[in-house]
């Protein structure tokens, strides 16, 4: 061992702490007396783009880590081969202590340490990328420009490590059950079907009726290694989702597993489920694991609003990094927004910028269905609060008749938009607050809610109005199949058994039902929960009802906002209106409320997305892509022309000036 070496080993202790995630160098008088300085970082070249490599020299698994640390230009970093290293931050405390050129010293967790120690060569030099190291934590301004640069670093890197910690026997039979999952054809999950193979073990595995069998060791195996910290970090999203997938390693003390395998894995585990003898909760929690690690491998094919709500899931110390910690990811599915790390700024300037920004970019505003009412007053803006919603986003609508968004700002948390008030709440009724409440007392809130429809009283086979279908679409937020093309839609017809069903075991008990209903079920009550829990089910002034957000009250206003695919509610204060939250509200999913009902004979045919629909007229027999109703606003059906902008469309022609012109009473929103 080398004299600083023997000198660190003897005199720097565990009392080296740092209670930040910018965490300093000792500066400690013993450090001093042994002749050893405090590591600083050097100041980067901002307009050559430079960012810092650690080189970590050779040396044997017991010894201490020692680094160069090489300030480059990112053109350069490319060139020389270096590794970026993706992980969770973990515990604060920097008890691990790495020589810096021989002569200086930098404090880092056991976390970090054992990274380095697994990646280090006992031959030659190794040049990685780690931004607990090459970004000084200490300096905001550095951090808000390196951010900038996380897109390149990690797609210039040759290999990106994902380093899951140290593992135990559970963990190694983690990884080698992924690995088996993983070797083993591929399900297909449109069709739910794998391909033809002659091996024996292969064709049982083909079976989709056949579900991976686990004992509960596995099982808990599997749910230790989908918990780890790893997959709810923030910055691991576009760590994991900006380089490519040949180039990412998964890896423990003990074992790795490359990206396509682990991709394989979750797939099999996803389609043909789990059969264990193992306790429910345990099972509960490996697919919720599961689903996390399944978003984190497909994040890069979300849009941008299904980017921001990951971000807002996800876990981070400073809250400003669920915005910009998603900027890179941002970046490759919308373009440049513009945005640049400030993390000088306060919390609700950050959220207040990153949503103008992305209104500007888009020529959209569906980024307002996002937000909240908080239950407390708050100061924060309310068309960008930071506070986390309560309840799961619908954008399942288009409300807006994909119109472009008009909007200022007129003062830093006054944002003013263009719309149409569609209707006033009257009454606003709590479902429960949570899943196992709603369950116990499904069947009491469908009688409540039909007699504020005036259905009470009516017997289950009476059910087949118009209102109470009307009232059945509402209760899944419209997802049926009918109005929509999501693979998990039931018929309407389906659902309509299913209340009915619930409502024959409230009024006789009797609560018998053949498979077919019992799948139907299954899936109601999945869609029944998770459009409903936590909202409103709310009526109108003008008999109309809906889904509306936690806080909706008696004389809120329901507008349609330009640019906005879904309905808000909007309360009127002194000095503008409050953003209470995006609601659902029965017949104006399709911009009724601005451009009214089909014309007689026509009919929407639904398209293969929730854009591109189809416009019959069964009288004529004309089948068009254009809405009818737009017809009389243009004198050239090729002035209706979709506009793309990253993920969001918009129709150029339809602005609010447009509009007003034929006849739209739009008026003026300011949101506060």
């Amino acid at each position: 061992m080398s004299p600083v070496k023997d000198l660190l080993s003897n005199a720097l202790t565990d009392g080296h702490k740092y209670c930040c995630k910018g965490h300093l160098p000792p500066t400690t008088s013993t450090s001093a007396s042994l002749g050893l300085r405090p590591f600083i970082h050097n100041r980067l070249n901002n307009a050559r783009k430079q960012i810092r490599l650690l080189e970590i020299l050779p040396g044997e698994p017991q010894e201490w880590i020692s680094i160069n640390i090489l300030t480059v230009s990112l053109a350069s970093a490319s060139q020389r081969q270096y590794t970026a290293l993706s992980y969770a931050w973990g515990e604060r405390e920097y008890s691990a202590h790495l020589t810096v050129a021989g002569d200086k010293v930098f404090s880092v967790s056991r976390h970090v340490e054992s990274a380095l120690k697994k990646l280090r060569y006992r031959d030659r030099h190794r040049l990685v990328w780690i931004d607990a190291l090459s970004i000084c934590q200490s300096d905001p301004e550095e951090r808000g420009r390196q951010v900038l640069l996380m897109r390149d670093i990690y797609t210039g890197a040759q290999e990106v490590i994902v380093w899951l910690g140290e593992s135990d026997h559970s963990g190694s039979r983690a990884f080698q059950l992924l690995t088996d999952f993983g070797s083993l054809p591929a399900v297909r999950l449109l069709d739910n079907t794998i391909a033809e193979s002659r091996n024996e073990q292969e064709r049982a595995w083909i079976d989709s009726y056949n579900r991976i069998s686990l004992c509960q060791t596995d099982v808990l195996a599997l749910v230790h290694f989908f918990a780890n910290s790893w997959f709810n970090r923030v910055w691991i999203l576009q760590e994991a989702a900006l380089p490519k997938p040949e180039n990412i390693v998964f890896m423990s003390s003990s074992s790795s597993l490359s990206w396509f395998v682990l991709e394989k894995a979750i797939n099999a585990l996803v389609t043909k489920g789990v059969a264990s003898e193992s306790p429910k909760e345990n099972l509960e929690a490996l697919f919720h694991g599961i689903h996390r690690a399944n978003v984190v491998l497909s994040a890069k094919k979300q849009t941008a609003i299904g980017l921001f709500h990951l971000g807002q899931a996800s876990e981070c110390t400073d809250p400003k990094d669920k915005v910009y910690g998603m900027l890179g990811l941002m970046e490759v599915v919308e373009g440049d927004l513009k945005i640049t790390p400030d993390y000088g700024n306060s919390l609700s300037e950050v959220y207040r910028d990153l949503v103008w920004k992305m209104i500007c970019h888009q020529k959209r505003a569906d980024i307002l269905a996002n937000f909240e009412l908080a239950q407390t007053v708050s100061e924060e803006s309310t068309w960008a609060s930071p506070v986390p919603r309560r309840t799961v986003g619908m954008l399942r609508d288009a409300a807006d008749g994909w119109t472009r968004s008009e909007a200022r700002l007129l003062a830093p948390g006054v944002l003013r938009v263009a719309g149409v008030c569609v209707g006033t709440v009257k009454n606003a009724t709590p479902f429960p607050q949570t899943i196992s409440r709603a369950v116990e007392l499904f069947a009491h809130e469908v009688t409540k809610n039909l007699s504020t429809c005036g259905t009470q009283g009516r017997r289950p086979e009476d059910n087949n109005s118009a209102e109470f279908e009307a009232y059945c679409t509402t209760i899944v937020a419209g997802l049926v199949a009918e109005a929509c093309s999501q693979p998990n839609a039931l018929p309407l017809q389906n659902v309509v058994d299913c209340v009915n069903y619930y409502l024959r075991v409230l009024c006789t008990g009797d609560q018998q039902a053949d498979e077919p209903l019992l799948r139907s079920l299954k899936q109601f009550s999945f869609a029944f929960l998770n459009a409903c829990e936590g909202r409103t089910f709310i009526t109108t002034s003008d008999g109309h009802m809906g889904l509306g957000p936690p806080e909706a009250r008696r004389g809120d206003d329901i507008v349609v906002v330009l640019g906005c695919r879904q309905h808000l509610v909007a309360r009127k204060v002194p000095g503008g209106y409050r953003l209470v939250g995006e609601c659902y509200i029965y017949g104006f999913q399709h911009g009724e409320g601005l451009f009214g009902e089909l014309p007689s004979g026509w009919r929407r045919k639904i398209g293969k997305n929730q854009i591109l629909h189809q416009y019959v007229n069964d009288a004529t027999g004309e089948t068009t892509e254009i809405d009818p109703r737009l017809r009389r606003l243009v004198r050239r059906e090729s002035q209706l022309r979709l506009k793309w902008i990253g993920t969001a469309p918009h129709y150029p022609l339809l602005t609010a000036k447009h509009l007003q012109k034929h006849g739209v009473q739009i008026v003026k929103f300011d949101l506060i």
